[in-house]
């Protein structure tokens, strides 16, 4: 890659240092196995090191011509020793794997709970499948920087620094080969790990963008097939998938030259030692009775040499685990917008009182909503209606913090909705859109969803109350029938009377509707009409519709425009009203023609060219 490709890569999250410290604080309660890990590594290595002093006393009474006796004596211990290495490194590995397994669950577990807190705000400003990524690719990251992890490289260090106070004990002119090697390794190891970790970065974003690009085909696979784009569609999967093969191949290539380079300098260096030795036996230095010692230093320096490779592996291995761990640490650190109050005010009973005090919001730097002040009453029947990009939906919103106001305040009954815990809030406000998400399980399942405690007769009780309670009959499992992803085996107006019903069961004191009737046909709006009567009845209700016939029963009528209020009062008084944007808006819905509605709209007044 050229110096120009390295500077445009996306620089990690975290420092190695930092991610291993925040991820171990993450799965602190594991301190004692980890401590067990590091003892029986630690023991193991020990084990390693005796081993070539056995050695050389093996060589050495062979070539005195000493007997078999002490010779297999010798053997035996060695045999010992090797079980016993064995034996550590079986439990080692077991613990090892373990730990990482359960680490890995703790961490996936803490980010799905940490998704649950975010605001709305992340999930419109982060990609879908840059969150799936975080939670599937990423987490699984974390299994190899545990088990290679921080461990790994005390065990290693320990292990180098063992073998070179055994080698300096054993000869310290033979020394000077593994003193003079360890730089170039240094050297070449930080090079490696330098490169390894920015290609890394590359892969971790190309995989974030094909699994957001095949998250985004699967969801839009009946408007790919309704345009015929499903060429346009793989030509810009491939390309994605292009990028994340090139990024591959980059750290393959690398990881490839790798092994090459540390085991070229390990036959440079075990040769040194195969010739020093020969050279100081030769020239007298060493003496024949001693000759085991070049044995012993050629399997210290390939204990002294094996870390060193090893944490090359490591590097590579772990600094794509340390980037996809990194990203799993950011998501972490990402902080709610809205804050919790510290002494909620608890919720006993809510009338549906709602006041908007002088509100004020906006989306970054773009105002929706102006110094609005407006008071719902207590089982008031309130319709909001106004052009498209007008607030309404910005403005209902507001209610169960799904933003929270940039000035001004939003009170029930008085209090602050700042006030309440927001879980508690959320469960007194429903909330009923044009297009209500259903999951991939039963119907008794996802009119439950919102009242797990309810039992099988209250959730038929509550489809019955919506006039849901007949097509679900007709099923052929009635309310255990799978719906599929969506509720895709049901039509758009059975989906929303799911929604009422799961609405009626949790039985809240304010109800919105979000244009609830608009995307169904005809008929269904009559039978949902029927259901919402019952819906509405006892309760304060905001209502947005895009259909004037729903909302002429209201008891209140505001018309909202650019964030502001610019009518009040009932569907008669408002009609009344010539010039009237309410009475605008009605007369277009009733246009006989696309010609005649545009005209209507142009002679209005309202009309300002951008629309």
């Amino acid at each position: 890659m050229s110096a120009d490709r390295d500077q445009k890569l996306e620089k990690p999250a975290y420092s190695m240092y930092t991610t291993f410290r925040k991820l171990f604080a993450l799965v602190q309660h594991n301190r004692p196995l980890y401590a067990l890990i590091i003892a029986l590594a630690i023991g193991g290595s020990i084990v390693s090191m005796i081993t070539p002093l056995l050695v050389q006393d093996v060589v050495n009474l062979v070539a005195s011509g000493a007997s078999m006796g002490p010779i297999l004596h010798i053997v035996v211990e060695m045999i010992f020793l090797a079980l016993a290495e064995v034996t550590i490194a079986t439990a080692n590995a077991y613990a090892m794997t373990w730990i990482s397994i359960q680490s890995m669950f703790l961490v996936r577990n803490k980010m799905f709970q940490h998704l649950q807190k975010l605001s709305f705000t992340y999930f419109h400003t982060t990609k879908i499948g840059k969150i799936i990524s975080y939670v599937t690719n990423d987490v699984e990251t974390i299994n190899t920087l545990v088990n290679s992890g921080l461990i790994t490289v005390i065990v290693q260090i320990f292990q180098l620094g063992g073998s070179i106070i055994f080698m300096l004990a054993l000869s310290v002119q033979m020394s000077i080969i593994p003193l003079c090697i360890m730089p170039v390794n240094l050297i070449f190891l930080s090079f490696f790990a330098t490169r390894f970790r920015r290609y890394y970065v590359d892969i971790r974003r190309a995989v974030s963008t094909v699994t957001g690009q095949a998250q985004e085909t699967v969801d839009g696979f009946r408007t790919i097939k309704g345009l015929k784009s499903e060429a346009l569609v793989v030509a810009k999967f491939e390309e994605s998938a292009r990028k994340e093969l090139d990024a591959n191949m980059r750290a393959a290539t690398l990881q490839g030259a790798q092994p090459a380079v540390f085991n070229t300098i390990t036959f440079i260096g075990i040769g040194s030692v195969v010739f020093l030795g020969g050279y100081l036996y030769f020239t007298g230095v060493l003496p024949l009775s001693n000759i085991g010692l070049i044995f012993a230093f050629i399997m210290y320096l390939q204990l002294f040499l094996g870390p060193i490779g090893s944490l090359s592996q490591f590097f590579s291995d772990v600094q794509n685990a340390v980037v996809g761990a990194g990203r799993v640490l950011r998501l972490l650190a990402v902080k709610p917008e809205m804050e919790e109050p510290a002494n909620p005010v608890p919720v006993v009973t809510i009338n549906g009182d709602i006041v908007f005090d002088h509100v004020t919001f906006a989306y970054g730097e773009a105002e929706v909503i102006h110094d609005l002040s407006l008071h719902v009453h207590t089982h008031e029947r309130m319709a909001i209606v106004g052009p498209t990009g007008a607030g309404k939906t910005t403005l209902v919103s507001l209610i169960p913090r799904f933003y929270d106001v940039k000035a001004g305040s939003i009170k029930i009954d008085g209090t602050d909705v700042r006030d309440f815990a927001t879980r508690e809030l959320r469960k007194a406000v429903g909330l009923v859109l044009q297009d209500n998400f259903l999951f991939s399980t039963t119907i008794m399942e996802n009119i439950r969803y919102g009242r797990p405690d309810a039992t099988d007769g209250e959730v038929i009780e509550a489809a019955k109350k919506v006039g849901a309670h007949e097509f679900i009959a007709d099923l052929p499992k009635a309310y255990q029938t799978q719906i599929g992803e969506r509720g895709v085996i049901l039509s758009i107006g059975q989906r929303q009377l799911l929604a009422f019903a799961r609405t009626v069961l949790v039985d809240p004191p304010i109800l919105i509707l979000d244009e609830a009737t608009s995307a169904v046909d005809a008929y269904s709006e009559i039978i949902i009409q029927r259901s919402l009567e019952k819906l509405l009845a006892n309760r304060t209700s905001i209502i947005i519709a895009h259909r004037m016939s729903t909302i002429v029963n209201s008891d209140t009528i505001i018309v909202l425009k650019d964030g502001r209020i610019m009518q009040k009062g009932n569907h008669q008084s408002l009609i009344a009203e010539r010039g009237g944007l309410y009475r605008v808006l009605y007369n277009l819905q009733f246009a006989e023609s696309k010609t005649k509605e545009i005209e209507i709209y142009e002679q209005s007044g309202y009309y300002t060219g951008n629309e």
